[in-house]
């Protein structure tokens, strides 16, 4: 149903063009080529954002994608919003051998990759966690300066 409603949406919008509005109907020609429904509608929504000069709704999207590498990394679109660093709370913190797992109130998962430093976080914490050189993170609480190395694992 969805999908045939962003059909609809996008040839209406395709028959209303002026012949100089030849970049936005590749867009929209782009979106309806994405075999993910979820993914497409999306594109469409960013499509029509952008005709209408408002911010991408893929800002969102972009925070609950942050750090994630291999697998976790969604196909990136030219569109797509970069974020330097979030914010969140620690919601749990897990000992996986000697290895800390820092479980933040997003549901995003990020382990501590730096053996030799350790924080002393406790649950409820604010962190910022922010992109570094050579895709690199870390993360920090909002209460002290000191960091620590990270990698998103989920």
């Amino acid at each position: 149903m969805r999908l045939m409603i962003a059909i609809m949406l996008g040839l209406a919008y395709l028959v209303a063009l002026p012949a100089e509005g030849a970049e936005p109907t590749k867009r929209i020609l782009a979106c309806a080529e994405i075999d993910n429904d979820i993914a497409r509608l999306q594109c469409f929504d960013d499509a029509v954002s952008a005709i209408r000069g408002e911010k991408p709704a893929s800002e969102a999207q972009a925070q609950r994608e942050f750090g994630a590498k291999g697998e976790l990394k969604k196909e990136l679109r030219p569109d797509e919003v970069e974020i330097d660093s979030i914010r969140a709370s620690v919601d749990r913190i897990e000992m996986d051998g000697r290895v800390r797992i820092y479980h933040l109130d997003n549901g995003q998962a990020w382990e501590d990759v730096s053996r030799s430093r350790r924080l002393l976080l406790e649950e409820g914490d604010e962190v910022v966690i922010e992109k570094g050189f050579f895709d690199s993170y870390t993360l920090s609480p909002v209460s002290n300066n000191r960091s620590v190395k990270v990698r998103r694992i989920r």
